[in-house]
C-alpha cells in the first residue's frame, strides 16, 4: 500500500513512499525511500545502532537539541502518525526555527516498539538484538542514547474529529496557543524519561503540530539565552 505523499505546496519533491514490509521484519524499501527523501530536501539523514532514522533540518542554533516528529518505521501498512509527522515536517521546511527539527522513525519490526524502547533506555540494545536479529545490521552506528531531543511530538490528523492534546504541560500549552484552533486537553498521553512529549490528535492536528514545534523552539531558544 502506498503511504500519503507530500502535498504539492510542501516544496519537496518525493515519490510515493511504499511501506510494504520485507521478509526481514524491517521495511527496507521504505527506509531507502526516506533516505532519498532526505537527500532531495538537502536534509541530514542518520541512523542509530537500533536502526532508528533521523531526518533533520538545521535550525538557527545547532547547540539546541532537536524537536522530533515521530512515527513507527516498519509497520506493514502506513501508520497514521507517519502521515502527520511527514506533513508537519514538510510544512516546517520554510519556517526558521531556533532549534533543529527532526522526522524520527522508530524501528518497529513485528509491530514492536523496540526502537523507541531502546532510545528511552528501557531495553538494552543487546537484548533488542536477541529479540530482533535483523537489527544487528545497525550495530556499527552511533548509540541511540547519544541522540537527544528537546521535545517529541506525535501528530495524528483525523478528519472531523475534535482536536485534542495529551502529554507534557509545556507542549500542551503550546498546542492550545495555536491561532484559530480550539484544542482540548485530555489526561494521560505519552510519557518519556528523556524529553517532553505530546500527542496531538484530530482535524487540524498538522497545523497545530506545526505551530507547536515553532512555538516550543522559540521557547527553548529564549530559555537557553537566559541561562547562558
Amino acid at each position: 500500500m502506498a503511504a500519503p505523499t507530500p502535498s504539492e505546496d510542501t516544496g519537496v519533491a518525493a515519490k510515493p513512499l511504499d511501506q510494504s514490509p520485507s521478509k526481514t521484519g524491517l521495511n527496507l524499501e521504505f527506509r531507502k525511500q526516506l533516505e532519498e527523501l532526505a537527500s532531495s530536501a538537502n536534509d541530514i539523514f542518520t541512523q542509530d545502532n537500533i536502526g532508528n532514522i533521523y531526518i533533520t533540518r538545521r535550525g538557527l542554533d545547532s547547540s539546541l537539541s532537536s524537536i522530533a516528529l515521530s512515527f513507527p518505521l516498519d509497520t506493514p501498512s502506513p501508520h497514521i502518525s507517519f502521515f502527520g509527522a511527514l506533513h508537519t515536517y514538510m510544512q516546517l521546511q520554510e519556517t526558521k526555527t531556533k532549534s533543529d527539527v527532526t522526522l524520527l522513525g522508530f524501528s518497529s519490526p513485528a509491530d514492536s516498539t523496540i526502537g523507541h524502547d531502546v532510545w528511552e533506555g528501557e531495553v538494552p540494545v543487546s537484548e533488542a538484538y536477541e529479540q530482533y536479529p535483523e537489527l544487528r545490521a545497525f550495530a556499527a552506528n552511533e548509540d541511540a542514547s547519544t541522540f537527544s531531543l528537546s521535545a517529541m511530538l506525535e501528530v495524528i490528523e483525523a478528519e472531523d474529529a475534535p482536536l485534542v492534546a495529551r502529554g507534557s504541560p509545556l507542549l500542551v500549552d503550546e498546542a492550545k496557543a495555536t491561532d484559530g484552533r480550539e484544542v482540548g486537553i485530555e489526561e494521560g498521553g505519552p510519557v518519556s524519561s528523556r524529553s517532553p512529549v505530546v500527542s496531538i490528535y484530530g482535524s487540524g492536528a498538522i497545523d497545530v503540530g506545526k505551530a507547536t514545534v515553532a512555538g516550543y523552539s522559540a521557547h527553548i531558544g529564549k530559555s537557553f539565552e537566559k541561562s547562558a
